[in-house]
């Protein structure tokens, strides 16, 4: 007998089905047997052996980790006995990450701010699959708005209100939801007014000769920032008056 289509090695993921093929001839035609690592293998409902007069497959519907190995196919009549090798590799699929209900690892905290100024409020959030985070302010979300941003960076989210007014004011929650759960933190945010600003003395009438126009002593620099990420620019000027 001769292999005209030897054993080719395979690679397959696991769980998946697997089908060996090897093509022979010979007269008479030859008897047929299959081995694993040297142990034969006897027709079953998990290792399918056909075979023809040509042609012999085993077929795996389900292949395992524990499948793999150095298949061998003989094929020997009175004249002679011959075989082929080939290996089956089975590759471990990744093990499925575990879902785990969303956590705040790092919490927004109760804020105390003078109107004018700017908030922010911070969450680390975990969870698998990742949650869907939202904001909310006194039970009701908060929409898009050019007063605040929402920021996102890997498992921290960030809310942003540029200039903080007495109407900020309010308790703000971070909602954070998968298939598996829910969680949710709380910041109340307390917004005071300046202090009142002293009266400026009356000013004396002034010379013409101590006039100055206004001129800029310090231009706004050059910034570089991250889309989302709030700006100030400042510059310096001065005249008389």
């Amino acid at each position: 007998p001769v292999f005209t289509k030897p054993l080719r090695p395979v690679r397959v993921p696991e769980s998946s089905a697997v089908t060996l093929e090897v093509h022979f001839k010979g007269i008479p035609p030859p008897v047929i047997t299959w081995y694993r690592d040297n142990f034969e293998i006897q027709p079953s409902r998990d290792f399918q052996i056909s075979t023809t007069e040509t042609t012999s497959t085993l077929h795996v519907p389900e292949v395992f980790s524990e499948d793999a190995g150095l298949f061998t196919v003989k094929a020997y009549n009175k004249f002679g006995m011959v075989q082929c090798k080939a290996k089956l590799t089975v590759e471990e699929r990744e093990t499925q990450e575990k879902e785990v209900p969303p956590e705040f690892r790092n919490l927004a905290r109760d804020t105390k701010v003078i109107q004018g100024e700017p908030v922010t409020f911070d969450c680390q959030i975990t969870g698998s699959p990742p949650p869907e985070v939202h904001w909310t302010k006194e039970g009701y979300p908060l929409p898009e708005s050019p007063r605040w941003k929402f920021i996102k960076a890997d498992d921290v989210h960030t809310m942003v209100i540029f200039e903080a007014q007495p109407l900020d004011a309010g308790v703000y929650a971070c909602v954070a939801i998968n298939s598996v759960g829910k969680a949710t933190c709380t910041a109340r945010l307390t917004v005071e007014k300046p202090e009142k600003p002293l009266p400026s003395p009356k000013s004396e009438p002034m010379l013409e000769s101590e006039i100055e126009p206004p001129y800029v002593v310090e231009e706004p620099p050059m910034l570089d920032v991250e889309e989302g990420e709030p700006v100030r620019f400042c510059c310096t000027i001065k005249g008389r008056p």
